[in-house]
Order: structure tokens, then sequence, then C-alpha cells
């Protein structure tokens, strides 16, 4: 990278490996997703899908059975008070 070369942007959102169970069921199985800052996503697919757990795990309403769900590189799971002191997800 040159000096004139500006550092890449941190993900807004980023999913590293995720996966949510609900007992035997896969919801979702190893999801990797980064979207940019100002990026636009559609969620589409049958019933069944997945779109709602997707959505409950980017909220923060569910918590990933694995895997990493990452705002601005700070994982969802860290507390509000810890965001200014941590580096990355």
């Amino acid at each position: 990278m040159s000096p004139d070369t500006p550092p890449p942007a941190r993900a807004a959102l980023e999913l590293r490996n995720v996966s949510k169970y609900f007992g035997d069921l896969a919801a979702l199985a190893g999801v990797q997703l980064r979207v940019e800052p100002g990026d636009a996503i559609l969620l589409y697919g049958p019933n069944g899908a997945g779109k709602t757990t997707l959505l409950h795990l980017l909220a923060t309403l569910a918590r990933p059975s694995e895997g990493e769900v990452c705002r601005y590189e700070i994982a969802a799971s860290t507390k509000f008070s810890q965001t200014h002191s941590r580096a990355g997800c």
C-alpha cells in the first residue's frame, strides 16, 4: 500500500462463519457476509431459508451458535462499555 492509498474501510457489518442451530436443525450454517459503509443488501429466499434468523442475529435479538457477528469490527456480544477499548472483532 502506498502512502497515498487510504486504509481499507472497516466493515459496517460482518458475519464470520456464523451458524445458528435450533436443536438438530441448522437454520444458518457457515454464513460469511461483509457489508461496507453505505452498502445496501437484500435478503431473498423461500420460507424457512433463515432470513428472519439472520435478521435476529444482526439485531442482537439472538446469539449465533457458532461464529461472530461484528459491527465496525466490534463483536455484537461485546458490552457497550467495552466497545471503546476493543481494537477489533
